[in-house]
């Protein structure tokens, strides 16, 4: 395994928990608002 594509899987797996991890805040404070 070459350290580029670790690195590189890393960045794809952080922007992932990050995108998935905003988006449930907005569905959970789009529900407290409803």
């Amino acid at each position: 395994m070459q350290p580029r594509n670790m690195s590189m899987s890393g960045v794809v797996d952080l922007a992932a928990v990050k995108a998935a991890g905003e988006a449930k805040q907005k569905a959970e404070k789009a529900r407290a608002e409803a």
